[in-house]
């Protein structure tokens, strides 16, 4: 099997991609291990075991060394490993607009609640900056869909559905 096969592989694993790099499993790898041991005491066993095995396979796939491809990138991720926006090709400016934009917006809002919420409606929005999370936050959906309307031509997931859900009659 090709590498770049592989790699196509164990992203569409994790969500339908428009595009295929290591990034993603470095960053995914690295916020999945974050939420497992975030929400260890929530998390049910299939989702544990689920998350552990992806865990599991990428630590196989992925041994070299890290060089990124794409210097930001931005992820909002539900549950344990549910990837709902991924955008790679932002822009240092981009990057800064939006954790500006985040901060004002969510410094007048209390913490999200999440000891009182089911896993798998937290949302939360990761910000790299090479291998580095410079920006995350729990959002509650609001959030979610104002980030997803505002990145929709960056948003890289591809659930397929677009086609369907606009089917003139």
């Amino acid at each position: 099997m090709s590498k770049n096969f592989e790699l196509k592989y164990m992203i569409e694993k994790l969500f339908p991609s428009k595009v295929y790099t290591l990034d993603i499993l470095y960053d995914l790898k690295l916020i999945i291990s974050i939420r497992l041991k975030q929400f260890q005491h929530n998390v049910d066993e299939f989702e544990k075991y689920r998350a552990e095995e992806y865990l599991k396979e990428m630590s196989e796939f992925i041994k070299y060394p890290k060089k990124y491809e794409f210097p930001n990138r931005l992820y909002v991720i539900s549950g344990v490993q549910f990837v709902g926006v991924a955008c790679l090709d932002l822009s240092d400016k981009a990057i800064q607009n939006i954790i500006c934009d985040l901060q004002k917006e969510l410094c007048d809002c209390e913490p999200f609640p999440v000891n009182r919420t089911e896993v798998n409606l937290i949302n939360t929005v990761y910000i790299f900056h090479e291998n580095t999370p410079v920006f995350w936050r729990h959002i509650d959906p609001a959030y979610v869909a104002l980030i997803s309307q505002t990145l929709s031509t960056k948003n890289i997931v591809n659930f397929g559905l677009k086609n369907r859900w606009t089917v003139k009659d």
